[in-house]
């Protein structure tokens, strides 16, 4: 029951824009919280005509891939092209509560 409540309230806070974003980003990734998905995600941000899960983020099929090593990948490998890019993404993430998801594609 403790869990239940853990995660419904930091859902309020990670969603709450009137707090900065790398404060909500880092509180949702230290977490022991948030939700694996088990299919394939397209975050905004990135390129997808450009970019494929298994050559630009390592990531063979059924793989699973954590949130903020897909993002690690994507700032090294330039592959947001602004920083609204960047925010998109980790908005995305924090919205849909997750935290890594399987490539199922």
């Amino acid at each position: 029951m403790l869990e239940i409540e853990l995660k419904a309230e930091l859902r309020t806070i990670i969603v709450d824009k009137s707090i900065p974003l790398e404060d909500r980003w880092n509180l949702f990734i230290e977490s022991e919280l948030g939700e694996h998905d088990g299919y394939y995600q397209e975050p905004p941000g990135i390129n997808w005509n450009k970019k494929t899960l298994y050559d630009d983020f390592n990531c063979d099929k059924y793989n699973t891939l954590h949130v903020d090593i897909m993002l690690e990948r994507a700032l090294e490998g330039k592959m947001f092209e602004t920083l609204e890019d960047e925010i998109a993404f980790k908005e995305y993430f924090l919205e849909n509560f997750i935290k890594s998801f399987q490539n199922d594609w």
